[in-house]
């Protein structure tokens, strides 16, 4: 075996996985930087989650994953450890290269690191082009884990205060503050706000909005990809 072959199985790098994110791959990323490291460079990449590095056990317990990468500072230690502790475990997982400094170096998308925030996110039931697109975007980077609740308009203001939830629209920055400083992402929202026909069947075809949301996140996907495809060009 050559130290290619192994190194491949066992790290991956940033341009590959950002290839992956566009693509919207089935990949968990799991960053287990120590509070130091995260205080030095406060971010993250789209749609990671914070895991102690001592506790893969039960993040493989907690979450079932297929394919997992793991970010450290460097991509040295505690990355390598832990991706080698969830492949033990039977989860195919790898090391990011160069870890978050790699990343950095490399100028790709990050979002800002802020508290864990609310694990419920409120949206119009109405199902705009502007809901999908934040639906879409809570559900590939800024709160992958929470559970969005789709209401009237009206109620929305209401049901955020009672049930401790975020209201995800463009125009609050409790929800913009948390999407990833990214260009192209901006364009492709732009996109996907500005609607079409297939937006508008699925809003004649699903009648519960949490179906229907689900059912264009691949719309949104292929759109990003697409984007990407285009800006590369």
């Amino acid at each position: 075996m050559t130290a290619n072959s192994t190194t491949d199985q066992t790290e991956i790098s940033a341009p590959d996985v950002m290839e992956r994110i566009v693509q919207g791959a089935d990949m968990s990323i799991i960053d287990v930087r120590i509070d130091e490291d995260l205080q030095s460079n406060p971010v993250l990449i789209p749609g990671s989650i914070g895991w102690p590095f001592l506790g893969m056990s039960g993040l493989a317990a907690a979450r079932p994953m297929q394919d997992c990468v793991v970010v450290c500072h460097k991509g040295l230690k505690l990355s390598q450890g832990a991706a080698a502790e969830l492949r033990a475990l039977g989860v195919s997982a790898r090391a990011l290269r160069g870890g978050i400094l790699g990343w950095l170096d490399q100028g790709l998308p990050i979002v800002p690191r802020v508290d864990d925030g609310p694990t419920r996110w409120v949206l119009d039931a109405e199902g705009s082009p502007d809901a999908i697109a934040a639906s879409w975007l809570l559900h590939r980077f800024a709160a992958p884990r929470s559970l969005q609740l789709w209401v009237p308009e009206r109620e929305l203001a209401n049901v955020a205060d009672r049930f401790d939830a975020g209201i995800a629209r463009f125009d609050r920055t409790d929800f913009t503050g948390r999407l990833p400083i990214w260009p192209e992402l901006d364009r492709v929202v732009e996109t996907i706000r500005r609607g079409g026909p297939v937006f508008a069947g699925a809003r004649r075809k699903y009648l519960n909005p949490n179906t229907r949301a689900e059912a264009l996140w691949p719309v949104c996907d292929m759109i990003l990809a697409a984007g990407a495809m285009d800006h590369a060009a």
